[in-house]
Formats: C-alpha cells, structure tokens, sequence
C-alpha cells in the first residue's frame, strides 16, 4: 500500500509555503492592477493592508496545528519592513510627515492587533516627546514590532501549548 500524506499533513508541512505564496500573490496582482491607472502606490498600500491582516490570521492557524514558526517570522518581519519601506517612500514622495505616519499607523495597527490596542497609547505619548521625522518613524515602528513580535511568536505559542496540555 503507498504511503499517502493526508490533507492535514500536507497543509501543516507546507503551511509556511502557502502563506507566503497566498502572500506574495496579493501584494504583486493588487500593485500590479493599480499600474494602468496610476494608483500603484494606493494599490500597494492596500495589499499590505490586506496582506498583514491575512498574515495574523495564518500565524494564528500555524500556532494552532502546530505548522514551523520559523518561516512565519520571516514573513511577519519581512511585512514590516516592507510597512517601514512603504512609510518611508510616502515621505519621499510626498514631503509630508503626516502621510507617512498615517501609512505607518494604519499597517502596524493591523499588523500588531491586538496588541496594538495598549501600544496606541504608549504610542500618543511617546509622540508628545519625540519629533515627527526619520528618527521618529524608525522609533515609532520599533514601538510596534517589538511588542507584535512577542504577542505572536512568544505569547501565542505559550498560549497554545498551555491550553493543549490542559
């Protein structure tokens, strides 16, 4: 008799390679629509919007069926760098600190969530001190990375570990 994976076993060895595939494929189609009419940068920043959003619910899944982290942290810090690059390039373009900030927001919000929530206030306050350039965005993104980084590849697994050996 052959040796067959089931459905299961092959979604969880190749979870990491579908979401960055699904991924991959979001961000290039939606930047790529927005070519004809001028809107890459919007389009663009749509993807990642959606993008992060599908990113959080797939670490959630991998932690779950017990799919490698590893991989996922890779996409997961590979999207906020692209967030930091994006954020940046709005600046660039537009020569306005307050784009760039909006663009950051909105993606790190998403891409941290939920614990972006607390992060927000720390965030309003830490702007009343630091000023609104390069340096500060560089803070403000670390401000959420790092928090995001522990809430989904420290707090999550423990999590779902913890509720298994129940």
């Amino acid at each position: 008799m052959q040796n067959r994976l089931s459905l299961k076993a092959f979604i969880t060895r190749n979870f990491s390679a579908i979401t960055i595939f699904i991924v991959v494929g979001i961000l290039v189609s939606f930047s790529i629509a927005g070519l004809p009419s001028g809107e890459f940068l919007g389009n663009l920043a749509f993807a990642v919007l959606l993008v992060s959003v599908i990113t959080d619910i797939f670490i959630i899944v991998a932690a779950i069926i017990n799919s490698s982290q590893k991989h996922m942290k890779i996409l997961w810090l590979g999207i906020s760098i692209i967030f930091f690059a994006i954020s940046g390039f709005v600046y660039l373009i537009s020569n306005n600190v307050r784009d760039f900030y909006i663009v950051l927001g909105w993606e790190l919000n998403i891409l941290s969530f939920p614990a972006s929530l607390a992060i927000n206030y720390l965030a309003a306050l830490f702007s009343r001190f630091v000023e609104m350039n390069f340096i500060g965005l560089i803070l403000t993104w670390a401000l959420y990375i790092v928090p995001g980084y522990f809430q989904w590849f420290v707090l999550l697994p423990f999590i779902v570990k913890k509720i298994r050996s129940v």
